[in-house]
């Protein structure tokens, strides 16, 4: 009787696994960040349900000051205005807004719509709301 190779099994299962380990090396290959904001603060999207606005600490990392999914975007060389939902197909009724002052790094918010409409002035911000700008559209560093 004839004894199989022990290498067949392997190479079923090295063939197998093949297309897990490609994947699996791709993760992040969508991932990007814009640091184009003044001061120290870079967008930086992990994966398309996690966008968050970062305070750049290193090279290599950053804190961060509004957590995903960050939506959209406003600045200027003294404010960063960042508009924020739980998750990238939340309502528009869970939007949350937030005020970062670039100088002192001071973040204000979450802010329910009126809230933030109310403080804007009050600040001495030249904002409004035509001047969003959605994330998907900032230009992209490579990461």
């Amino acid at each position: 009787m004839k004894q199989r190779s022990k290498s067949v099994p392997h190479l079923i299962l090295s063939l197998a696994l093949l297309p897990v380990v490609l994947l699996s090396a791709c993760a992040g290959a969508g991932d990007w960040s814009f640091s184009g904001l003044p001061g120290d603060y870079e967008v930086v999207r992990f994966s398309a349900h996690v966008i968050r606005l970062l305070e750049r600490t290193s090279d290599i990392g950053g804190t961060t000051v509004v957590d995903s999914f960050v939506s959209e975007l406003w600045w200027n060389d003294d404010y960063i205005l960042a508009k924020r939902k739980p998750e990238d197909t939340a309502p528009e009724s869970s939007v949350s807004y937030y005020i970062v002052e670039v100088a002192t790094k001071e973040v204000f918010g979450p802010y329910t719509k009126e809230e933030f409409d109310a403080r804007v002035p009050e600040l001495d911000i030249p904002f409004s709301h035509e001047g969003w700008i959605s994330v998907r559209d900032l230009p992209q560093d490579s990461s």
